[in-house]
């Protein structure tokens, strides 16, 4: 709706560049001959999944469980600047959790190394 008119919209022309009455562009870079190419657009999605690596039962009945988290971007865009945080203490108290070492970060298929950056993966 036109905001102050009040009258639908119309389009007259739904082509790509709009510079051919048939709507297709031949020749024009990325066109496929159709009306209306499709717009790529970036996508962020990234997936977490937590694991247990090992689970050992302590003498004093407490247990000593490792973890590894493996962060994949899902979506067609870098990330960038991405923070994990574990709020597994929150969830079962600080008297049940403590971190006996020092998290590991292994940067694997990634395209850039140790970079701070989360490349989208190669098709």
């Amino acid at each position: 709706m036109d905001p102050i008119s009040g009258q639908p919209l119309t389009a007259t022309d739904v082509s790509d560049s709009g510079t051919t009455p048939d709507g297709t562009n031949p020749g024009e870079p990325g066109d496929t001959g159709g009306p209306d190419d499709p717009t790529p657009l970036q996508v962020p999605s990234i997936d977490v999944v937590k694991s247990v690596v090992s689970l050992t039962k302590l003498p004093n009945s407490n247990y000593n469980v490792r973890y590894r988290l493996k962060v994949k971007n899902t979506g067609n865009t870098v990330l960038e600047s991405i923070t994990l945080v574990d709020d597994i203490a929150t969830q079962l108290g600080s008297a049940y959790v403590s971190v006996s070492q020092a998290p590991m970060i292994i940067i694997a298929n990634t395209l850039c190394g140790n970079h701070p950056r989360l490349w989208v993966p190669s098709q």
